[in-house]
């Protein structure tokens, strides 16, 4: 049985697949010392004894036991505050007493994100970054995409903000953490956290950092939801690409802006597109507001000309299967992967800081960014998978 039926845990559709946050090895890795731990009370014997060198002060908490701890740890409640306990007893021991350069924080984070405790994550986190538990990209990655999927916000902010702060390798802006951020801002909605994900965005720009194509999207479409169709139509004005959140989003701002012939070009250019492009719908929702933009045209046959083009648009649409009856965010919120820029076939992927190898032997099911910018070579080392097209 795998762990995650074991522990009950059903996995939500996030912006970061299991494999992608390193998850799925890290269920590999639990079945892997489970079995090794198999056999009697081995497995309740070990986690006592670990139990009682937390609560000692005159035992040391080594490496090993830790990582093999987290794969044998449940998601009840002793396990959850013994993973806690080792956390502050791993710290207190300083660098000298660990004879290892392992980097157990995303192993850490991992472990809680299995099984969705982020208060304990958010906990040892703020507890041990300072003592450098935590310096890995990925351990923020994971902790941040642990914090989004259980609607904490402002937290995913907060913990952005001290990645900046840390400059890991000497970057304050890793990719995937920046989405996240602006993903946050966008699952808040409100003038603030608009103008917060402009400044990041501005901010990574100015920097010469890169802003992935789904961290533009929630910040294009945030603006749409902010009454900003102009500052939406200017994120994507030098970009044709024919993905839904692109076409959605500039028909959607061209529509708000009166300027319903202008969408045409668009929706056919993605249409005509069908072999690149096979799941690029247009929301129920993008063609009402389309219809309400055609229905304010004054000029009496200018309007007729519209309608009559829609209708030809849309009967080749249905005919297609090219129109969606979720809105534009939820499809972008349901889209789940940042992780590739072509059809995945065989992709090997290693992590440095965290000694795990993985390798991606099949297409994801979430649909792919054909545009995804990878980070600076310092983000490869953090699970992120490399897409070659």
């Amino acid at each position: 049985m795998s762990i995650a039926l074991q522990y009950g845990i059903h996995f939500k559709r996030p912006l970061f697949t299991a494999e992608a946050l390193g998850i799925t090895r890290f269920q590999e890795q639990c079945e892997r010392t489970s079995i090794q731990y198999s056999g009697g009370t081995m497995i309740d014997k070990f986690k006592s004894r670990i139990r009682d060198t937390v609560a000692s002060e005159q035992q040391t908490v080594y490496v090993d036991d830790f990582k093999n701890f987290l794969h044998l740890a449940s998601s009840s409640q002793e396990d959850v505050d013994t993973v806690v306990n080792l956390c502050k007893r791993f710290q207190s021991q300083g660098k000298g007493a660990r004879f290892s350069n392992f980097a157990i924080g995303p192993v850490i984070m991992r472990y809680f994100h299995l099984v969705q405790r982020p208060a304990e994550a958010l906990q040892v986190f703020t507890n041990a970054q300072s003592e450098g538990l935590f310096l890995q990209f990925s351990s923020f990655k994971i902790l941040m995409d642990l914090l989004f999927e259980n609607g904490m916000y402002n937290e995913v902010l907060g913990v952005f903000d001290v990645l900046k702060e840390m400059k890991i390798g000497g970057y304050s802006y890793h990719t995937n953490c920046s989405t996240l951020a602006l993903a946050a801002c966008y699952k808040l909605d409100t003038k603030e956290s608009y103008e917060r994900g402009k400044q990041i965005v501005d901010e990574i720009l100015n920097a010469g950092g890169v802003v992935s194509q789904k961290a533009f999207a929630f910040l294009a479409d945030l603006a749409i939801r902010q009454n900003d169709p102009i500052q939406a139509l200017d994120i994507y004005s030098t970009n044709s690409s024919s993905h839904y959140s692109v076409v959605n989003i500039k028909v959607l701002a061209l529509s708000k802006l009166n300027r319903p012939e202008d969408t045409f070009p668009i929706i056919k250019r993605a249409l005509g597109r069908e072999d690149q492009n096979k799941r690029t719908q247009l929301g129920s929702d993008v063609l009402s507001e389309l219809h309400e933009a055609i229905n304010r045209v004054e000029d009496s046959v200018l309007k007729d000309e519209l309608n009559s083009e829609l209708q030809k648009i849309e009967k080749a649409m249905k005919e297609a299967n090219r129109i969606t009856d979720k809105n534009c965010g939820q499809e972008l919120e349901g889209e789940s992967s940042l992780l590739a820029a072509a059809i995945i076939s065989s992709v090997l992927i290693a992590e440095t800081s965290d000694s795990i190898v993985g390798r991606c032997c099949s297409r994801d099911k979430a649909y792919f960014w054909s545009s995804l910018v990878i980070g600076p070579m310092s983000d490869r080392n953090d699970f992120d998978l490399l897409i070659l097209e």
